[in-house]
């Protein structure tokens, strides 16, 4: 039986952690409403956020005196103390509310698709109401974009794009100025697995979207380079990336030089200008140049995108765990875990 499935949100640096799913409330969301939708953004005890529809419009809170269903459109902010036994409700009236949440899971619809986060693990919500959401900001699936719960390096899954260029798959987020290394040091390193290689070139993590851009990708001939597209690149020899194998890649920015790494070992370095401050959105699994689209059948894990920072300045051994997010350079970390 086929087991992919439908990828979670990873959003800008969430850490889903698998979770019983225990009590869930009944109060579920109407499946029409002439309102706009509640999001919430969840901070997680490891430095992460979630960000997603919840699957219900009301909290079951056992205070001091009675137990209330309490709305969360009423609701600005949730804080649960570090006793984590009580949490605070700040109302968007001005009062504020304290007692024990009756729940043991929350249930979100993000842009991927559900995703369920074990209260434990929360230490602070965020109520976005209407024109103020936040859900749409950050990470869109494109097309087939999945979950592959049969191939992935950590955790239970990895993102999967199959490499159809009619309808292609892949990951978009907004421009940010976190995407701009042109300034400062810079790191985007994953994992990446080749299912078959690509016709002309696989694009990986891309902001040219027609403009001479930077774009990172792989070559039929098994080359891996970072360029502005259309214009120059950094390179690795022929078959360095081959079908079948999971790979670990860095491309790391240290002042004007640009290092590719694969599997901890330099495999390319210049200093070549490939380094744009891009009004583009940022894309991973596709790009576009000159009005062709590149893309390839492979799988993606544990993404991160760290600005401010050389995360390495010479050959290493690359991580045996997932990342956490722990540092203020980590701009974007994608697990790639999830399911529907």
């Amino acid at each position: 039986m086929n087991t992919v499935k439908r990828m979670s949100v990873l959003l800008a640096v969430l850490t889903l952690i698998p979770l019983a799913w225990g009590q869930i409330a009944t109060n579920e969301q109407p499946a029409t409403t002439n309102e706009p939708p509640i999001s919430l953004v969840i901070a997680l005890m490891d430095g992460s956020r979630l960000i997603g529809v919840p699957g219900i419009v009301s909290i079951p809170v056992q205070t001091a005196y009675a137990k209330l269903d309490i709305a969360l459109k009423h609701v600005r902010s949730i804080t649960v103390e570090k006793n984590r036994e009580l949490a605070v409700f700040e109302m968007t009236n001005g009062d504020r509310v304290k007692g024990a949440m009756i729940l043991k899971t929350l249930d979100l619809q993000t842009a991927f698709g559900k995703v369920s986060v074990g209260l434990e693990q929360i230490t602070k919500i965020d109520v976005s109401y209407g024109a103020q959401s936040e859900l749409t900001d950050y990470v869109q699936a494109i097309g087939n974009a999945q979950m592959d719960t049969t191939e992935k390096k950590f955790g239970t899954g990895s993102l999967l794009i199959d490499g159809n260029e009619v309808n292609p798959s892949y990951l978009r987020l907004a421009d940010k100025d976190d995407w701009n290394f042109t300034a400062t040091h810079g790191t985007i390193d994953f994992w990446v697995k080749v299912n078959t290689m690509p016709s002309v070139a696989a694009h990986l993590v891309s902001t040219c979207s027609n403009a001479q851009n930077t774009a990172s990708y792989i070559k039929p001939s098994g080359i891996i380079a970072i360029g502005k597209a259309g214009l120059n690149e950094i390179a690795s020899a022929r078959g360095v990336i081959r079908t079948g194998i999971w790979y670990h890649v860095a491309f790391v920015k240290n002042g004007n030089t640009t290092t590719i790494y694969v599997d901890g070992i330099n495999k390319a370095s210049a200093d070549t200008a490939v380094w744009t401050d891009s009004d583009q959105n940022l894309t991973i699994g596709a790009g576009w140049y000159g009005g062709e689209l590149y893309t390839g059948n492979i799988w993606i894990d544990e993404l991160r995108i760290s600005k401010g920072i050389a995360r390495w300045i010479n050959d290493f051994t690359p991580s045996t765990e997932p990342y956490a997010y722990n540092d203020a350079n980590t701009k974007l970390l994608l697990h790639c875990d999830g399911a529907r």
